[in-house]
């Protein structure tokens, strides 16, 4: 049986995305996308990783600042005078044997340095949910993420040609999906490495806020076990790893998520509580705080772990999960859509408007099958007040009179009437993004501004022909919230 190259399938993966793209009239955006992956405008229409590998080959190399080997470093292994010897015979083996054989080098590494390497190529790790490198060098003694990944690396067989153009264009692509999950402004630049046990090559690639990819690649650098040696001995400082500075009472065990205003790690206390830590990244957590003391004891709204932010970060509990299609149904998710709906019901019953219900506020811990509205940093006391929240899956009322604003030309922060009934509509877009994912990428295709779309959109594209999902919507406007939780749960059964 013939054996399937990974490379290939992953090569295969970025033409037929570039396929699609076009199919689905989207092949400008990704010809833009491509320019700022390699820098400098190509006489491509798409591209390959070989292609990226080939451009940024045509760079200069450079030297990468490593610190100096202290003596006292070593790694003894005799494995490594097999894999390195110029007469060995890992090339019959393949890029599985030297991962067998550099997984066996793990073992014997040391581990006296604040980092440790990983071997991660069996699952997606760091690099997204579809891109496996072969090895992260992470911070020791906490879970990989990738906020606490110092390095790449990706294993290549010994026949001469490990940093071939697909090679770099390979790992290059690994860099840049990296460093497009953090959060922006936390961290730009990640350090890549190809090697075939015998000679290594580095790459720092840095992605900024505005976008335009930059890769520094190195020579081809002989003895390896030096250079990985020096990579493990770097403070996490030198190599932008850091996690923030959350006190004694607290230690960050890996990354959530984030969004354009905070991140959230799992963490846990001195204890040994699990607890989900929000950190503000632009404005304080002061207001949702308060929000969250108002609702203290709401079945479905998160529970302070500590009743004061702890340096400007919530600390809550559970720690949760994202909602799919696929939760739901595996865990019976729908049964829990009344109490969800009445979720909402007491916190309008206190007088409070969510404002931001859409899928990535919505989260599931499927032990105790209970949805959970985790965002109430929107929410507010005031049914006037300027807009926030997500537009795509705004009302049709707040669209409405955003809309009206924006033709009066009042500005973005227009101050709109938000109701209840509001937070109803939004739940069911949202419960109907949930179970059409493929629409719900076509509506988030359309830019925020572009209200009278996305009105526009909801009514004649989603609503069009539906009339289980536009009875739901109907109940959700006069504020039935009995009629809206069983319509959803049937719906989404």
């Amino acid at each position: 049986m013939a054996m399937v190259d990974p490379l290939e399938t992953e090569a295969k993966a970025l033409e037929d995305q570039a396929e699609a793209l076009e199919l689905a009239g989207r092949n400008d955006d990704f010809k833009a996308e491509v320019l700022a992956l390699i820098g400098t405008p190509p006489p491509l229409t798409t591209t390959t990783l070989r292609e990226v590998g080939e451009h940024v080959k045509k760079q200069a190399r450079v030297e990468l600042p490593l610190p100096p080997l202290a003596a006292i470093l070593t790694w003894n292994d005799p494995l490594w005078d097999e894999v390195a010897a110029p007469e060995s015979h890992l090339p019959e083996a393949g890029e599985q044997g030297l991962q067998s054989k550099f997984c066996r080098l793990l073992n014997s590494a040391p581990s006296s340095m604040s980092f440790e390497f990983h071997d991660v190529h069996t699952a997606p790790s760091v690099c997204g949910n579809d891109l496996k490198p072969d090895t992260v060098m992470s911070l020791r003694g906490i879970p990989v993420c990738p906020l606490t990944t110092g390095a790449i690396m990706n294993l290549k067989r010994q026949d001469g040609a490990y940093d071939n153009d697909k090679n770099v264009g390979q790992a290059v692509t690994y860099g840049r999906t990296f460093l497009q999950q953090l959060p922006r402004g936390l961290r730009d630049t990640v350090y890549v490495a190809l090697t075939d046990l015998q000679r290594i090559t580095l790459m720092r690639v840095t992605l900024p806020a505005n976008g335009q990819l930059k890769v520094d690649m190195s020579t081809q650098l002989a003895d390896v076990k030096s250079i990985l040696l020096q990579l493990l001995s770097c403070q996490p400082a030198s190599l932008r790893v850091q996690l923030p500075d959350l006190g004694p009472s607290l230690k960050i065990t890996g990354l959530l998520g984030h969004g354009a205003t905070s991140h959230v790690f799992q963490g846990a206390t001195s204890n040994g509580d699990e607890v989900a830590i929000k950190v503000p990244l632009a404005r304080t957590l002061d207001h949702e705080l308060e929000m969250l003391l108002t609702l203290r004891g709401l079945r479905g709204v998160p529970s302070l772990a500590i009743d004061t932010l702890v340096q400007g970060a919530i600390v809550s509990t559970p720690v949760l999960q994202p909602l799919t299609l696929a939760v739901i149904w595996r865990a019976r998710l729908h049964l829990a859509v009344p109490a969800l709906v009445s979720t909402f019901k007491d916190a309008h019953n206190m007088g409070l408007v969510n404002r931001d219900v859409r899928l990535s506020n919505l989260m599931t811990d499927t032990a105790a099958s209970v949805l959970w509205p985790i965002d109430w940093g929107c929410a507010t006391r005031q049914q006037q007040a300027p807009f926030e929240g997500t537009v795509h899956y705004a009302s049709k009322a707040i669209l409405d009179q955003l809309i009206l604003e924006q033709w009066l030309q009042f500005g973005q922060h227009a101050s709109v009437l938000a109701t209840p009934a509001d937070d109803l509509e939004s739940l069911v877009c949202t419960a109907f993004c949930v179970t059409h994912p493929d629409m719900q990428v076509e509506l988030e295709k359309l830019a925020k501004h572009q209200l009278a779309d996305i009105l526009s959109w909801w009514q004649h594209t989603a609503w069009a022909s539906r009339p289980a999902w536009t009875e739901a919507l109907q109940a959700a406007r006069v504020q039935d919230y009995t009629s809206v939780g069983v319509r959803l749960q049937r719906l989404l059964e």
